[in-house]
């Protein structure tokens, strides 16, 4: 007991209410500190980014893969969704990493549902064909998910908060100096 009155906390309640995971010796979970920064609007680093667009566009186009023999429907509609969640969520200082994620994401995505990276020899080399056929021809789709996220992280840009002492201010006024003939100053 403290003189206060107040029992003693031990030194785990502290780290207990920030992880609930941890309360219950789970350890860290990803996906749920993920999902709570998701909560948060513009809390995503780069690499956040790049899980938030890679992981369901990943997920898509595999499922697709197995179950039709190639990305479909869902898997672009999959992929503008992420476009558009990385885009909302991303951190104002790192806007440009929404439209630079897009294409990776897609392209990553394309590259495992082929099957490139679980097969060597001759197969290999079909393989990157039809990566470049299958990129060909979701093309318009990466060009729109791109545009999508670079469209919402422009508005993002344009609606940010402008601060007080902005560059429209004018320019800083600071002490006044007198000059003579040759310049110098007195």
């Amino acid at each position: 007991m403290r003189a206060t009155g107040r029992p003693e906390r031990e030194r785990g309640d502290r780290e207990d209410r920030r992880n609930p995971d941890a309360a219950q010796g789970r350890g860290t979970a990803l996906p749920g500190r993920l999902l709570r920064q998701l909560k948060r609007r513009g809390t995503l680093t780069p690499l956040g980014v790049g899980v938030v667009m890679g992981a369901p566009v990943l997920g898509a186009a595999v499922l697709e893969g197995a179950m039709r023999g190639g990305p479909g429907s869902l898997f672009e509609l999959v992929f503008l969704g992420a476009c558009a969640v990385g885009a909302l969520h991303v951190r104002r200082t790192d806007l440009l990493a929404a439209p630079i994620s897009a294409p990776l994401a897609f392209a990553a995505a394309l590259i495992c549902s082929a099957g490139i990276l679980g097969q060597t020899g001759q197969a290999r080399g079909n393989n990157a064909v039809a990566v470049l056929a299958m990129l060909s021809a979701g093309a318009p789709w990466l060009f729109l998910g791109t545009a999508l996220a670079g469209a919402v992280v422009l508005a993002r840009f344009a609606l940010r908060p402008r601060r007080a002492g902005s560059a429209k201010a004018g320019p800083r006024k600071g002490p006044k100096t007198r000059t003579g003939k040759t310049g110098a100053r007195r």
